[in-house]
């Protein structure tokens, strides 16, 4: 959340993506109100996960970039721009993972 919205759960992306975790507004479950922010984008990630065959690496980049980024297209050259937007985690992705799914 720091890294998506900076903790500010009026943030408001230049793609439209709003709260603490930049939920899309498409999203049936998207809210400014932070703890349904939270839960929404929580789901989301969960549900991009699950698509992409409990692949966590390929779900958090179609939770940043969207679901055709995963799907084998995920390059490690991707993966790292990815997570310098939205969690810093070059070299150190395998415990961001376990710290994101607890």
């Amino acid at each position: 959340m720091t890294i998506e919205s900076g903790g500010n759960p009026q943030a408001l992306s230049k793609s439209g993506a709003m709260g603490l975790m930049q939920v899309m507004p498409f999203h049936s479950c998207a809210s400014w109100e932070p703890e349904a922010n939270i839960a929404c984008g929580v789901s989301i990630l969960e549900n991009y996960i699950a698509r992409s065959n409990g692949n966590v690496r390929e779900g958090l980049a179609a939770y940043n970039a969207g679901m055709t980024v995963g799907r084998g297209n995920l390059t490690d050259e991707k993966f790292i721009e990815i997570c310098r937007d939205i969690v810093n985690c070059v070299g150190n992705h395998g415990s961001l993972i376990e710290v994101t799914l607890r």
